[in-house]
This record gives structure tokens, C-alpha cells and sequence, in this order.
């Protein structure tokens, strides 16, 4: 688990900005993987990018954005039945948080909500070209009392082998080509450290490149055996 705060005195000057949580593989325990903020003010400007979450099914939630979270962001992340079926996967808590969350895959149980948040006392959150996807087919959305997805993807993103810790995707996946570059800025490269397109759509989820059918090369011709003397 990965606990984001700030000193314990309410009044220290001393903030708690720029954390990168990036290119982790977050698997199976009983806890959440990552929470932040702990009813303190200035935790601010946390990036969590290019990681897969997995797991966990003892956990309520898999993240957990608590009060005294200004503003964090969540890019490129793959989510894949991660914390308990009961609950949701990431949690937003009452106060003044505002989380952003872009080109993530949400890969739920059956039934299982992908954001959850509290709308009491000003807390805000943003999903835009988010994929959204439960087993059973039956796709389960933000509640649009508490938030509204913006060029949302729906559909299974054909993982090549999620048990086997496979996140690529395959060919004919609707994750492909289907993020937004405005988070190129922070996601240069993808987990496996290959580069992120600058101008052109991303790909959902960790991974920057599509599992693809390896091409054939054609047999030679006019070759000719010539006796060494």
C-alpha cells in the first residue's frame, strides 16, 4: 500500500506536492493499494500513471482519495477486478478533493461501480476517454449525480492474456487509438517503457502497444549457390 499525506500538525508550512506513483504492478494483498490524504489540508498534485491494479478482494476499495487531496490525476492506468465485487474500485471521499481521470481501463465485476464519490462539501471528479467494462457484459457507469464521463469507451478491451499479467491488448480492441495525447505531457512512455504518441490518440490502459500478428516475410527469389573453391 502506497499512503500519501502531509506532517501530522494541521499548521506546519510544510506541503506534500509532486508525488508520481507510475509504471507498478499493483496485485492480490487485503488492503487498498494506493490511499491519499488524511483530513489535512495540501496533499496536491498527485500523478499516478502506467500502472495496473489487480486484486485485492479483501479490500473495500482499490483507491482511496481522502480529504486534504487537492488535486490528483490518474492516467494510463489499468484497473482489472480489483477490490472487493461488493464495492467500488476507486473511492472519493467527502471534502474538497478533485480528481481527474484519464485513459484508464475499468475492468469491473459484475455489477461493480468504477467511481464512486461523495458529493458532499464542493469534492469534484473528471473522467474523460475512460474505458468502462464489467464481467457479464452488463457495463455499470459513474452515477451522473456524482459524475459524467466525457468521450467515455465502453466494451471489453480484449486483454491478450489479463491472468497471465498480459495487459496488452489484441487487434479489434476499443482501447486502441482511443485516449486523449493532452496527458502526453505527464505519460511520455507507456509501463514497458515504449513511447507515448504525441499528437496522435492513446491507447487506454498501461500499455502503448497493441499485441500485433507478426508479419510473414515473403520467401527470396533469385538467389543462386555459388561452390566456395
Amino acid at each position: 500500500m502506497i499512503y500519501v499525506s502531509k506532517n501530522v500538525t494541521p499548521a506546519s508550512p510544510i506541503d506534500t506536492k509532486y508525488i508520481y506513483i507510475f509504471d507498478n504492478y499493483f496485485h492480490d494483498g487485503n488492503m487498498n493499494f494506493i490511499q491519499t490524504g488524511d483530513g489535512y489540508q495540501w496533499v496536491d498534485q498527485v500523478y499516478v500513471y502506467n500502472n495496473v491494479f489487480k486484486g485485492a478482494p479483501e479490500a473495500i476499495y482499490a483507491v482511496i482519495i481522502g480529504n486534504g487531496t487537492l488535486n490528483i490525476y490518474f492516467y494510463n492506468n489499468t484497473f482489472y477486478l480489483a477490490s472487493s465485487a461488493s464495492e467500488g474500485i476507486v473511492f472519493h471521499e467527502q471534502g474538497s478533493p478533485q480528481s481527474h481521470f484519464a485513459n484508464n481501463i475499468f475492468y469491473g465485476y459484475a455489477g461493480q461501480t468504477p467511481l464512486y464519490l461523495e458529493p458532499y462539501k464542493g469534492a469534484a471528479m473528471w473522467s474523460d476517454h475512460d474505458l468502462f467494462f464489467n464481467q457479464g457484459g452488463t457495463i455499470i457507469m459513474p452515477d451522473p449525480a456524482r459524475v459524467v464521463p466525457t468521450h467515455a469507451v465502453q466494451g471489453n478491451p480484449l486483454f491478450t492474456n489479463a491472468a497471465g499479467a498480459d495487459w496488452s491488448i489484441q487487434p479489434g480492441s476499443p482501447a486502441k487509438d482511443a485516449g486523449s495525447p493532452s496527458v502526453s505531457s505527464i505519460v511520455t512512455t507507456d509501463y514497458l517503457g515504449i513511447p507515448a504518441h504525441r499528437e496522435a490518440p492513446l491507447i487506454l490502459g498501461r500499455s502503448n502497444t497493441p499485441t500485433a500478428t507478426p508479419a510473414v516475410p515473403p520467401a527470396p527469389t533469385g538467389l543462386s549457390i555459388l561452390r566456395n573453391p
